[in-house]
């Protein structure tokens, strides 16, 4: 029987051989890709979901230039709640990362709800300091209109309910 060189050596022949045969290796993991899809793909899922921390690193790292920890780290800072509503997040979901789309810098986490609304006013301070004087100003005026509407609405229960009395009678 003959024996196997030691595991360093064999390392290194392998890398070595798989830098010279890149090509051939390519080919082979297309031809693989092709004949068998639903292993490829039942492979990677089975991965993702045994590895769900090195999936989100490599995703921190990848869209926003920070790793988990970094991403912890102002999830602690946090509490664990939004940096504008101050509140968790409702759903099984982590907090977004909030960055700024120009310069790439995170600013914060941010729930759901207040990522894609700060995303709807694409991030311009003046329309979201006009929007809040907005609400400011309407408050009042909403609170009066349901007052109104709801006395509105008890006069047009008590004619349908005359209207009732009437048909029966």
């Amino acid at each position: 029987m003959q024996k196997r060189a030691p595991i360093e050596k064999r390392k290194i022949y392998t890398k070595r051989w798989r830098n010279k045969n890149k090509d051939k290796i390519r080919g082979y993991n297309q031809k693989y890709k092709e004949k068998y899809p639903d292993r490829r793909k039942e492979s990677a899922l089975r991965w993702n979901r045994n590895n769900p921390e090195k999936v989100l690193d490599t995703y921190y790292k990848r869209v926003y230039g920070i790793d988990l920890a970094t991403y912890q780290k102002l999830f602690n800072i946090q509490g664990g709640n939004c940096a504008i509503c101050l509140k968790p997040e409702k759903r099984k979901r982590n907090l977004c990362v909030d960055h700024d789309h120009k310069t790439g810098q995170i600013r914060g986490l941010l729930c759901e709800n207040c990522n894609i609304g700060i995303g709807y006013f694409a991030d311009d301070f003046v329309v979201l300091y006009m929007a809040s004087e907005y609400l400011k100003g309407f408050l009042p005026n909403m609170l009066n209109y349901v007052k109104e509407s709801c006395h509105f609405n008890q006069e047009i229960n008590s004619e349908k309910e005359e209207r009732k009395a009437v048909k029966i009678n």
